[in-house]
């Protein structure tokens, strides 16, 4: 599936995302550390990168449950 960001700067443009009154234009409606967020990125890039290696080990090409626990 297709990653969607939350702020609007990527997905369908067709179906804008619902905003929360606000007090200050352009404030976010929730404020997430950064540095927990791309630790997290990474994270499941990895997870990802050795799932996908061990599909191929099986010569598979969908990722399995079992392939995230090796």
């Amino acid at each position: 599936g297709a990653f969607r960001e939350e702020e609007g700067t990527g997905g369908d443009a067709a179906a804008p995302q619902p905003h929360a009154p606000t007090s200050a234009p352009g404030a976010r409606l929730s404020r997430l550390p950064l540095a927990r967020v791309k630790a997290l990125e990474l994270f499941v890039e990895t997870i990802a990168k050795d799932a996908y290696c061990c599909a191929q080990q099986g010569k598979r090409k969908t990722l399995q449950r079992r392939d995230l626990g090796k």
